[in-house]
C-alpha cells in the first residue's frame, strides 16, 4: 500500500497540471500553446497588480510597465 502523502501529493501535481493545461486550451494563442509551465509562471503568474472592488465592478490593475498589460485586458472578459 502507498502512504498517504505521497500520493495526496502526486494527485495535487496531477490536478494542477491538469488545470493548467485546460487554462492553455481555452485561453492562450497558438504561438504561446508550446510554451512551459514555468515560462507560464514566469508571465502570467508572478505578476504585480492591484485588484479593486466596487459597488457593481471588479477591476483588476497592473502595472503601465508591465509588457502584457494590454494583452492581458483584452483577453478578460468585461
Amino acid at each position: 500500500m502507498i502512504p498517504f502523502r505521497p500520493l495526496f501529493h502526486h494527485l495535487l501535481m496531477t490536478l494542477a497540471y491538469n488545470l493548467f493545461l485546460l487554462f492553455k486550451i481555452d485561453m492562450v494563442r497558438a504561438t504561446e500553446y508550446r510554451q512551459q509551465i514555468k515560462t507560464f509562471r514566469l508571465k502570467y503568474i508572478f505578476l504585480v497588480g492591484k485588484i479593486i472592488k466596487t459597488a457593481r465592478s471588479v477591476v483588476m490593475k497592473l502595472s503601465e510597465k508591465y509588457p502584457l498589460s494590454k494583452e492581458m485586458y483584452r483577453k478578460c472578459p468585461s
